[in-house]
């Protein structure tokens, strides 16, 4: 044999000899899974087997797949519990905040179950209305002339910055939070409140309207050319219908609002108000009375209670006494939109919430949907992603008496009872699949009385 045949032999007799194994030695707990070591109590991709991968939105626990997305001890990361009121959506501990204002408290429930709550808080004297900004929920004392920071970590106690002796008359009606600032409409004096909400200090009064009796609600803010604007609605006297009263929006600009208070700000808190007249928003011989507001899509649109004076005589005095109040509906409930971007200045349209749609009030938004709580019972939504507004068929809310605000806390909506102290949970995308009743959140007082004033949702961010 010559020595390239002998060569060939010998290579053909190696390869034919068994592979030499690779042995893997893993530490004391973890297993071989192809060709590494794995804990199979940690690892997501062979959780509890090698080879068992837990999907997206799940890690690994114990061998078996936990949802982060829902799981209220494991919320958005391991080892992140959610707290008594409070559920996992979307990853995040989320709570539904509701002012109780018969009771001074706001109390948490959790959204997939507003039945489970927790502990209630302080909220000094009669919160009618709540925000949120940062990590804390805000609440308005309309009594007692306050604002409380209610911190979502509930290991950390609730501070209320009285504020009754640094402004004017007060009367709270409505909170909200905007460029770092906190924004009170103060009735009793026709003043916007303006607050730093690291200090609890008030920074600003601004006087909105023109004369006493305006009745200040809500604010939301939009670009009037290309300045941040408030836009201030003026609700007016629901006793004496003096139409002189309110029925119209403050726009003040709103561009000095983050450095308000600061030394050296250039700009006022507020700039002086201009007026938009919102009379044409009601039937004959109605008047519009508006109410709580929001942005979207570049415009403002404000809730209109469309109402007309009705009267009552008590026959039980000597003589019998006749009073009378606007509080009759003219027609039904309407919504005003507000186009800042007129070619001369903002401009106003009207749209109808529908026959079955009364004295509306509160109003939030669900993606490209607005949706109104209808005094006279029942919820409207109206579909703004097209050229022109959808207003839907009103949808009952069950047992209610009379619906007052709107909150959502992803796709779980909250509606308040005006004079109860129910909340109704409702489902934005099916309305069908509704809970089939309302649940008591807020207790009867001590006058006898429960009150859900205002309903707002709070995330609890991670550390």
């Amino acid at each position: 044999m010559n020595r390239s045949l002998h060569l060939l032999a010998l290579l053909s007799a190696l390869t034919a000899l068994p592979a030499c194994k690779q042995e893997i030695t893993c530490a004391a707990g973890a297993t071989v899974c192809g060709k590494a070591c794995s804990d199979l109590a940690l690892d997501a991709d062979n959780c509890g087997a090698c080879g068992h991968a837990c999907g997206g939105g799940f890690d690994c626990r114990a061998g078996a797949c936990v949802a982060l997305s829902t799981d209220r001890l494991n919320c958005g990361a391991v080892g992140w519990a959610c707290q008594p009121g409070e559920s996992c959506l979307s990853g995040a501990c989320t709570s539904v905040q509701v002012a109780c204002f018969a009771t001074d408290e706001v109390r948490a429930v959790q959204p997939l179950d507003i039945s489970a709550g927790a502990a209630p808080r302080a909220a000094g004297v009669g919160p009618v209305a709540l925000t949120t900004q940062g990590a804390d929920t805000w609440a308005a004392g309309s009594i007692s002339g306050s604002l409380i920071r209610l911190p979502f970590d509930r290991s950390t106690a609730p501070t209320e910055y009285l504020l009754e002796p640094l402004v004017a008359k007060h009367d709270f009606e409505y909170v909200t939070a905007h460029a770092g600032r906190l924004l009170i409409s103060n009735a009793g004096a026709g003043t916007v409140v303006i607050v730093d909400p690291a200090s609890g200090g008030v920074v600003g009064e601004v006087p909105v309207g023109t004369k006493a009796g305006e009745n200040i609600k809500g604010i939301a803010f939009a670009q009037v050319n290309a300045i941040d604007t408030a836009f201030v609605s003026l609700q007016g006297d629901a006793v004496t219908g003096d139409p002189a009263l309110g029925q119209k929006l403050a726009l003040l600009g709103a561009a000095g609002l983050a450095t308000c208070g600061l030394a050296g700000s250039p700009l006022p808190c507020l700039g002086v108000p201009s007026y938009l007249d919102l009379s044409a928003g009601a039937d004959a011989p109605g008047l519009p009375f508006p109410g709580r507001s929001i942005a979207f899509g570049g415009k403002v649109y404000v809730v209109l209670a469309n109402m007309k004076e009705a009267c009552f005589t008590d026959n039980t005095k000597t003589p019998p006494v006749t009073s009378c109040y606007w509080t009759a509906p003219a027609g039904p409930g309407k919504l005003a939109a507000v186009d800042p971007a007129g070619a001369s200045g903002p401009t106003v349209s009207y749209l109808s919430l529908g026959a079955g749609c009364g004295n509306p009030g509160g109003i939030a938004l669900h993606g490209t949907s607005l949706w109104v709580a209808c005094g006279s019972g029942g919820l409207v939504e109206v579909n703004l992603a097209g050229a022109a507004p959808v207003v839907s068929a009103l949808h009952p809310t069950p047992g209610f008496l009379v619906p007052g605000n709107v909150a959502f806390c992803g796709d779980h909506g909250f509606v308040t009872d005006q004079y109860s102290g129910d909340v109704y949970p409702f489902d934005p995308v099916n309305y069908a699949a509704s809970a089939a009743s309302a649940t008591s959140v807020c207790p009867l007082g001590v006058y006898g009385y429960a009150w859900a004033a205002d309903v707002a949702c709070a995330v609890r961010p991670h550390p």
